[in-house]
């Protein structure tokens, strides 16, 4: 089975990447079961949620929140809010996938899912063993909730190569200029159509689930740097997994778009710079198309992915990491101070 085609029927089992039209049923019942799982889990954790300081829990819930609404949104958007838009866009991977001489092994996706669930598993019977029923009584859904989250991280991997793959196909062809012909044009300026198109989707289906990707991960960061300095680094390494595992995607994730921006910008640079004489009629149509258009992947219309992203998401939870520190130190100080009355 193809990569792709692995990803999306792995996806189709969770109700977030429907192959065929999707319809209501089966995404309604796995949404009532997270809603109904997540709020038993929350009442659960209401003793551990009290015993923190007001900063720590604020953090916890806006984890717990985040996760929880990226779990509804990546079920919500293909079978009921853009139906039409993801059934375009699988359409569309699906023909680029097609019309690339390489094809992609799915080899690597079965090894990262053996990899996650031999870290998740390890991860639940060690906890199971310091907490023994409790724990899965508080965390058992977020484990499935992470599943989701892991495998749309999959399935961002996925696609983003695909649209890497076809501007690299692209730019190998104009460097062959002299070839060009009237039916080597038509086919790249077919494939240049569906790439921007794709790109437009891209943006429209995975904008809101990529934001909450990155906002949970920066979170889970955060959470993550706060107890090391409280307790010394890699104190807890059940946690330290799921940092390296979440955080580590999201960035490669980034990173990967950066690269479709590099492809472009190649393709544009030998655009502007080719010598008059290989300026054939076909290369002037079709180079003008790439020049005025940048696929740029807009996070629900809040800004755009580039390499810039990584050290601003690091910036941000360095600064709110200071913010944690001082209030616990202030919070700290006035229990001693009360003690001491």
């Amino acid at each position: 089975m193809e990569l792709l085609e692995m990803v999306l029927y792995m996806g189709n089992l969770l109700a977030t990447t429907p192959t065929k039209p999707p319809g209501k049923i089966y995404p309604s019942v796995v949404l009532t079961f997270f809603v109904v799982n997540v709020a038993a889990a929350t009442i659960f954790k209401k003793s551990d949620y009290m015993s923190m300081i007001h900063v720590k829990f604020v953090i916890a819930v806006l984890m717990d929140s985040t996760l929880f609404i990226f779990n509804l949104i990546v079920i919500i958007i293909p079978a009921f809010w853009k139906r039409k838009e993801w059934s375009k866009l699988v359409k569309i991977l699906t023909k680029l996938r097609s019309l690339q001489d390489k094809k992609s092994s799915s080899v690597y996706f079965i090894l990262i899912q053996i990899i996650f669930w031999a870290i998740t598993l390890y991860d639940t019977y060690a906890w199971t063993m310091i907490m023994e029923f409790e724990f899965l009584k508080q965390y058992g859904v977020e484990i499935l909730q992470s599943f989701l989250l892991f495998h749309h991280q999959c399935l961002l991997h996925v696609a983003i190569n695909i649209v890497l793959d076809g501007y690299k196909d692209v730019i190998t062809k104009f460097y062959t200029i002299e070839l060009l012909n009237k039916e080597s044009a038509k086919i790249i300026k077919h494939k240049l159509g569906l790439l921007q198109v794709c790109v437009r989707l891209f943006s429209e289906v995975f904008g809101w689930p990529f934001l909450l990707i990155i906002v949970y991960t920066s979170l889970q960061m955060l959470n993550y740097f706060d107890d090391s300095f409280e307790n010394g680094f890699l104190y807890d390494e059940n946690e330290y997994d799921e940092v390296i595992i979440s955080n580590g995607y999201t960035v490669f994730l980034i990173w990967l778009w950066d690269s479709v921006l590099a492809e472009v910008d190649k393709i544009q640079h030998f655009c502007r710079n080719v010598t008059d004489v290989l300026q054939t009629n076909y290369f002037v149509i079709i180079s003008k198309g790439i020049v005025n258009n940048c696929p740029k992947l807009s996070v629900a219309d809040f800004f755009y992915v580039d390499r810039a992203l990584i050290f601003n998401m690091f910036s941000v939870t360095f600064t709110f990491l200071i913010v944690m520190i001082q209030f616990k130190e202030r919070a700290n100080l006035s229990s001693y101070e009360y003690l001491n009355q």
